[in-house]
Order: C-alpha cells, then structure tokens, then sequence
C-alpha cells in the first residue's frame, strides 16, 4: 500500500513576475491590456451599433433592440477594462443607448441618426483610447 499524501491548499496568489520585471513594468502591460481590450469591446458595440443600423432600415424593431441590447452588454465589457478616464463617456453612452430602446417604438424615424451619432462618439472614443 502506498501512502497517501494530503493535497495542499492551492494557492490563490498571483505568481512571482519573470526576473527583471519591476513591479510598475507589470502594471504598466497590465494597463495596456486592458486598454487593448477596452478598445476590442468598443469595436464590439460598432458593429452591433451596424446591425441595429441594418435592421433598422428594413424597419425590423424587434431586431434593433436585441442589436441595442448587444451594444450596451459591449459597452458593460468595454467600461470594465477601460480607464478611470473614458468611464464617464461609456456610462453616458450607455445611458444614450437605454434611451433609444425606451423611445424606438415612440419616435423610430429619429433611430437611425442617433444610431449614426452613437458610432461616431464609439469611434471617437477609440481614437482617444479607452
């Protein structure tokens, strides 16, 4: 019989950095990471913001809200990696988005130029960099 060896507790700790990487070169990739990926959800809410464009132009309404919706679930991924700097214009994008799913069906015509402005103010955003 062999004897058993009790399993240790796994360690939760982030491991140790590869020699001659500072503490600040780590949180300095560790930002750009993040901003990388900020800006990919950013693209991610574009092309949504496209769909909702197309649908919205053979005047299918139901799409346009799940497109809508994606747009802001793009928008929620993107605000949770970006800096503290391009929260504020997420949030308000979002805010902007939950407006066009409350007044698409009251004032549909006016749909497509916000949606326009929407993906101007996200390509904007990408340009400063998230």
């Amino acid at each position: 019989m062999r004897p058993t060896v009790a399993p240790r507790p796994s360690s939760t700790a982030e491991p140790a950095p590869a020699a001659g990487i500072s503490r600040q070169e780590l949180l300095g990739l560790r930002a750009e990471d993040d901003a990388v990926w900020s800006a990919l959800y950013l693209i991610r809410a574009i092309s949504h913001a496209d769909d909702a464009d197309a649908a919205l132009r053979v005047n299918a309404l139901a799409e346009v809200d799940q497109a809508l919706i994606a747009v802001d679930d793009a928008l929620s991924l993107a605000r949770s990696r970006a800096s503290s700097v391009a929260r504020d214009p997420i949030d308000q994008l979002r805010r902007d988005v939950g407006m066009m799913r409350e007044d698409m069906y009251l004032r549909p015509e006016a749909l497509d130029g916000r949606i326009g402005r929407l993906r101007q103010a996200l390509l904007t955003l990408i340009g400063r960099g998230p």
